[in-house]
């Protein structure tokens, strides 16, 4: 999270898949029709891929307030391309 190497100020390990399909057909009237299916995070892992951490002492004291910014869960993106 921040540029001191502690251990403690680390993001957990992650690994997310994604899956895309996709085809194209060709018709009489539109050259081709292509379509796209995107899924992101397909097993719904749940991580943050970053975070913020602010340092500061009072009275001689180190406090910090943290925060972390979470990942979405499994998402869907469909697209169409037509090609005259």
């Amino acid at each position: 999270i921040d540029n001191t190497s502690n251990s403690n100020r680390m993001l957990n390990d992650y690994f997310v898949n994604d899956l895309v399909i996709g085809f194209s057909l060709k018709t009489k009237n539109i050259k081709e029709i292509s379509i796209n299916l995107l899924v992101n995070n397909l097993f719904n892992s749940q991580y943050e891929s970053n975070a913020w951490i602010y340092r500061y002492y009072h009275e001689g004291i180190e406090n910090f307030f943290d925060g972390y910014f979470p990942q979405s869960g499994t998402h869907f993106l469909l697209g169409v391309q037509l090609k005259f």
